[in-house]
């Protein structure tokens, strides 16, 4: 199975997006992780039916924005799995106002919620990484290039989750270390021709190791 006994944290993992997320990692072996601010009974939900469906599943409550929980929770799933093997961090704030509207806790609490929660979360996960590396994912969302009414502090806040793992990727050593190899540019290939690639379209992909990143 593609992700066999890998372990995967998945943020805001009781529903939507994460939910699935979680399920379908499970679905492709891995012992996956949901992280959690307030919904105990719908993150067990999740968890039960993963384990019905003869996966691994556990959850953890923590609020991602908070740097104190991010230790916790993480330190508490290293010390029960041995480790973290990809990070999906998907948690995030939406709280629609006018710009006539906002206020600074207004902007702290969306800016926490959407760019602090993956850089705690990120820099707090790195240590029970795998020697030679692992995986993370950050979400983010189509309203950084279209903004709508009502996301004068949304949009900016998921934008820069958009450009920050080109920086995060640098300083923690990409590019990759070597010569592209054909199998790498055709796997990515084979994902975009999938079913799996249903939901992107007129999209251009680089995939170049990291190199335009470090230039």
């Amino acid at each position: 199975m593609k992700q066999a006994d890998k372990v995967a944290v998945v943020t805001g993992g009781s529903r939507g997006i994460g939910a699935a997320i979680a399920r379908k990692l499970a679905s492709q072996g891995a012992q996956v992780v949901i992280v959690y601010r307030s919904n105990q009974q719908q993150a067990e939900h999740v968890v039960a039916d993963i384990i019905s469906q003869g996966g691994k599943a556990a959850a953890y409550a923590a609020d991602v924005s908070q740097e104190q929980d991010v230790r916790d929770a993480l330190s508490a799933i290293a010390t029960r799995f041995g480790r973290i093997d990809i990070l999906i961090n998907n948690a995030g704030v939406f709280e629609g106002r006018s710009l006539a509207d906002v206020d600074a806790e207004h902007i702290a609490r969306v800016f926490n919620g959407n760019m602090g929660s993956m850089l705690l979360m990120t820099r707090h996960a790195l240590p029970f990484f795998p020697e030679h590396g692992g995986r993370i994912v950050n979400l983010s969302s189509n309203l950084i290039y279209s903004p709508r009414i009502g996301t004068a502090i949304y949009s900016p806040s998921k934008a820069a989750p958009h450009r920050w793992p080109a920086a995060k990727a640098v300083a923690n050593g990409t590019p990759l270390g070597r010569v592209a190899q054909p199998e790498d540019i055709a796997d990515v290939v084979a994902f975009l021709a999938s079913e799996d690639a249903r939901w992107i379209t007129g999209r251009t992909l680089l995939t170049d190791g990291g190199l335009t990143d470090a230039l």
